[in-house]
């Protein structure tokens, strides 16, 4: 699959001498587009998507566009994220693949993924008090588990 991928070597990239502080930094944002393996199941109750539609939101064009300051120069989300990582975690997709244990949808079924990799998706039993109560982006186990801390993943096509 191809996928935007922040945290690898910036492509060429030409910047015109008056360009803008966001177009300079373009230039030098260690972001690409590459082929990566295809998408494997993780878990038995996992499902593949292939993304139809994703969204670019404030916080991946802030990471592409190099675009902090001293109030978000320290971003919490660092902490949530494993690089490189495939950017994009608005997203739209169609099922292509479900893991021997997933339920609740079907192949060619269109689905909105939830970004937040909490305790259910991760394995983690039993889960924290967070995601006991329904509170899935308040989960202290984002960065437990066998899967690497991250919840981009939507800037990819098979």
């Amino acid at each position: 699959m191809r996928a935007l991928v922040y945290g690898v070597p910036p492509g060429p990239f030409e910047v015109p001498d008056d360009a803008n502080a966001l177009t300079q930094n373009l230039a030098h944002s260690p972001t690409g587009l590459r082929q990566l393996p295809d998408p494997r199941l993780l878990r038995p109750d996992w499902v593949i998507t292939r993304p139809r539609l994703t969204g670019i939101c404030g916080s991946d064009s802030k990471q592409i566009l190099m675009d902090f300051d001293e109030h978000d120069a320290d971003n919490a989300m660092a902490a949530f994220c494993s690089f490189p990582q495939v950017m994009g975690h608005e997203v739209v997709a169609d099922v292509v693949e479900l893991g021997p244990e997933a339920r609740g949808v079907e192949v060619g079924q269109r689905v909105v993924l939830n970004p937040w990799l909490s305790c259910g998706p991760r394995g983690i039993e039993p889960p924290c008090p967070a995601c006991e109560a329904g509170d899935y982006s308040l989960c202290w186990s984002f960065a437990d588990g066998d899967i690497k801390p991250g919840i981009h993943t939507g800037l990819s096509a098979t």
